[in-house]
């Protein structure tokens, strides 16, 4: 999932590389959402995923808001405002997202 935020994809960031991370992003975290994970495990499983995951996403998506003549995919377009394209799903979004993994 990352290797859409690193690498060849963060020397030429494209918003369909975004839009991969995004979709992946949401469908392992509604795989594991109902994982069962021992109590003290979870808090320290989410912060690691947190801090694996979000630094990653914010500098790809500060790096993409940098070069704004690329064109966006459709789908994610609603997840941008149109005229600033300023990014609406922050890293704080995925945290709280990440957050709620292993809740039964």
């Amino acid at each position: 999932m990352l290797l859409y935020l690193e690498g060849d994809s963060l020397k030429k960031p494209r918003r369909s590389s975004l839009d991969n991370f995004i979709g992946e992003f949401f469908r392992t975290c509604n795989g594991q959402m109902t994982w069962k994970v021992q109590t003290e495990l979870k808090n320290i499983l989410r912060e690691e995923i947190v801090n694996f995951i979000v630094p990653k996403y914010v500098n790809f998506s500060e790096v993409l808001q940098a070069n704004p003549r690329r064109c966006w995919s459709s789908w994610l377009k609603g997840m941008w405002r149109t005229r600033s394209e300023k990014l609406e799903c922050t890293g704080a979004d995925l945290a709280k997202v990440i957050g709620r993994l292993f809740e039964r």
